[in-house]
């Protein structure tokens, strides 16, 4: 164990809760967001799971002869609750797709980052709930943190965690913003998150897929766009969701 590591849980009754971020030493950029206690920021370094997106980094960054910079952003918190808000915010903040990290904050579709106008619309208006079809085979995406930056088709077609044979049997995307749809979409074929695939992107996630489709009709449409999904099929912190289950 480091000395810094060692330091780090003789003080873990004054750290309390805490949130902190990962940062890579060679491009000094955030690579995940974390809440915990003791010497859980540490732990980070140990895992075996090749194929996670932050291990990947980590091990980019161990076989560079470097170690990943942490920080703490907030500690002395006493619930596990004040630390996954601030873990949200800062998530929310950064953006899910600039980070490793595989889901949103807690909340993040209910709270987190919108506009004045898009809050009065969400809480003056309480939307119908969407009819859930057992042969209408649906994938709810979550475009929280890119559906005011642009297009809804742009917004919600690239880049995923999904899980690519699940995804082909949809049969419509749903655009979910803040837990109401706001654009519907027939896929016609996902690719791999690449740049000869999505030319023009910022970044191009490992791992990840995006869908080439079309606008779905007005029948279809009016089914959907403009309602919440129902209790009970809620996205909570997963920006993917299949329905029905």
């Amino acid at each position: 164990m480091k000395v810094s590591e060692t330091i780090f849980s003789d003080i873990k009754e004054d750290l309390k809760y805490y949130v902190y971020r990962l940062i890579d030493p060679r491009n000094e950029e955030t690579f995940y967001i974390g809440m915990g206690q003791a010497g859980r920021l540490f732990d980070h370094v140990n895992e075996k799971d090749e194929t996670n997106a932050k291990n990947k980094i980590i091990q980019e960054i161990k076989e560079a002869d470097y170690e990943p910079q942490y920080i703490i952003h907030r500690h002395g918190m006493d619930t596990k609750e004040e630390a996954q808000h601030v873990e949200a915010a800062l998530i929310d903040y950064i953006g899910i797709y600039n980070i490793a990290n595989i889901q949103g904050g807690i909340h993040s579709d209910k709270l987190g980052p919108a506009s004045p106008q898009k809050l009065i619309t969400r809480y003056m208006e309480a939307p119908e709930e969407i009819l859930i079809d057992r042969d209408v085979k649906l994938l709810a995406l979550n475009i929280n943190n890119t559906y005011e930056e642009q297009e809804t088709y742009e917004a919600v077609r690239f880049a995923w965690h999904v899980n690519k044979e699940k995804a082909e049997q949809a049969q419509y995307v749903l655009a979910m913003y803040r837990e109401r749809c706001v654009g519907v979409f027939r896929p016609i074929e996902w690719l791999p998150a690449t740049e000869d695939n999505f030319p023009n992107r910022p970044e191009y996630p490992e791992g990840r897929y995006g869908f080439v489709g079309q606008v779905a009709d007005k029948e279809i449409m009016d089914k959907y766009k403009g309602k919440c999904l129902p209790e009970g099929f809620k996205m909570e912190r997963n920006p993917v969701r299949y329905l029905p289950e």
